[in-house]
């Protein structure tokens, strides 16, 4: 590597469209999933968290998803996906987490 500062948009890969991807899981590479995607694999590095915030429909899931996925072999990962709303209820994050560890378990 360089060391160089570059501009996102010249590190962006180019968007390939595969047939068989359903339409939720196409990410179209932009200079802001470049950049998001860039981030979260650094902060994995160094062993940050990480969370994601912003208006509704940005691609905040999408990006997190598809980063986390590629990472997996690399960082040990086991993505595991919750989605929130306005109506998700501490007891139901807490049931949605539980069933996901009583599956690992068995």
């Amino acid at each position: 590597e360089t060391r160089e500062f570059k501009q996102w948009e010249d590190i962006t890969a180019p968007f390939e469209y595969k047939s068989d991807q359903t339409f939720s899981d196409i990410l179209v590479p932009t200079k802001d999933t470049t950049r998001y995607s860039f981030l979260l694999g650094t902060l994995l590095e160094v062993n940050r968290g990480v969370l994601f915030v912003g208006d509704t429909g940005t691609g905040k899931s999408v990006i997190m998803a598809d980063a986390l996925y590629k990472l997996v072999d690399s960082h040990s990962l086991n993505p595991f996906t919750i989605n929130f709303s306005a109506q998700t209820s501490a007891a139901r994050t807490q049931e949605m987490l539980e069933l996901r560890f009583e599956k690992r378990r068995k």
